[in-house]
């Protein structure tokens, strides 16, 4: 980000000696855990996809635990796929459970929306229909599992609950069925982020501005909110699942991860520059990376050079643009993140945006 390192020029072993001071006087702050939100699920399972495949997966299903499986055929079956069990079987086999066929154009108008406790099937038109109430009457469906080709809720990160697989994947059949049967009773997650309105840029003077947090959520999880004069953004916490793509883009630190907070993200990178320098470390670059890429670099035998300090997220969304600046301003000569195969795709085009990063702004502020 800053002035490119000659590497050859400096003593790796010095400043692995540096870096290994640091990592003993100074921890990474812990993830202090923050406030939660609970889902609750009783087990009412909808399935989707095509008559045949939501048959199979449900004669699979059946006794272990959900307390409701209801059927609803929003594809046609496929052609010349070989048949594990016969459909006489198969009917025979979930004859007793609740089913419903959709036609081609209702198929197109079904809306889901929710998460995990609480998922809302409805068929939009002149007089919507909510399948829940109208199939085994109750308020919501507690989970879904999604077989079709193309998934009926068309969201990167789907919400905790919504599960989509491909029947014909073997593979990872019996695996995908387990957790799905597993997701039943009370479950606890953080709330990953905080809102500061104050210094939100999304809207003034009925005005909308800036968008960026809207635009890059995998989970979609953000919405602007009208009020009666301005709008404002809500982050549901129910969907947002801590990616942390959203406090990468905001502009203004208005969006604040919690896991660790900003704050003491900015004070840690601080200490460990100054006790780097102070131990005789030399160029140092800081370098953003998952805990999970950093067991993959272990197992696989790499080590970083000397005088490369790894700050570990459990996202790289966690870290932004506060956290970026600091390290620069704090003596860092460049400021690398370590990007995986596994990001979320709007997260990857938002590193990868011209622009989008301080970057430019460290060139413009020169060495």
């Amino acid at each position: 980000m800053n002035q490119r390192i000659q590497l050859a020029s400096l003593d790796d072993q010095r400043n692995a000696e540096a870096r290994e001071t640091v990592r003993q006087r100074i921890s990474w702050p812990a993830n202090l855990t923050p406030a939660n939100v609970t889902y609750h699920s009783r087990g009412h399972a909808l399935l989707l996809g095509s008559e045949r495949d939501t048959r199979q997966a449900a004669r699979i299903l059946q006794g272990r635990g959900l307390a409701s499986l209801t059927l609803l055929f929003t594809a046609p079956n496929a052609a010349d796929v070989d048949q594990e069990v016969t459909d006489s079987d198969l009917l025979a086999a979930t004859e007793i459970l609740m089913t419903q066929a959709l036609t081609r154009g209702q198929a197109e108008k079904l809306h889901i929306s929710g998460h995990l406790g609480m998922f809302k099937a409805m068929l939009d038109g002149d007089e919507p229909l909510d399948l829940a109430r109208a199939l085994i009457q109750r308020e919501a469906f507690d989970l879904i599992l999604d077989l079709n080709t193309t998934p009926c809720l068309p969201v990167e990160l789907p919400p905790p609950g919504y599960v989509v697989m491909q029947w014909q994947n073997v593979e990872q059949r019996s695996d995908t069925l387990d957790d799905f049967v597993g997701l039943v009773g009370e479950f606890d997650k953080p709330r990953y982020f905080q809102v500061n309105s104050d210094l939100c840029a999304h809207s003034t003077s009925g005005n909308i501005g800036c968008t960026r947090c809207l635009d890059v959520c995998p989970a979609d999880a953000i919405s602007s909110i009208k009020g009666r004069i301005e709008s404002h953004i809500e982050i549901d916490p129910f969907l947002c699942q801590g990616v942390g793509s959203c406090t990468s883009a905001c502009p203004t630190g208005a969006i604040e991860f919690r896991l660790p907070e900003t704050r003491r993200q900015q004070d840690t990178l601080s200490a460990w520059l100054s006790a780097y320098r102070e131990a005789g470390g030399q160029a140092p670059v800081l370098r953003f990376i998952t805990h999970d890429s950093q067991d993959a670099e272990r197992a696989a035998g790499v080590v970083p050079a000397g005088h490369v300090i790894d700050a570990p997220l459990e996202e790289l969304g966690a870290a932004g643009h506060d956290q970026w600046l600091t390290a620069l301003a704090s003596g860092a000569a460049e400021v690398r993140i370590q990007l995986h195969p596994n990001m979320p795709a709007r997260l990857s085009a938002f590193f990868d945006r011209p622009g989008c990063s301080s970057a430019c702004i460290a060139e413009r502020l020169g060495p």
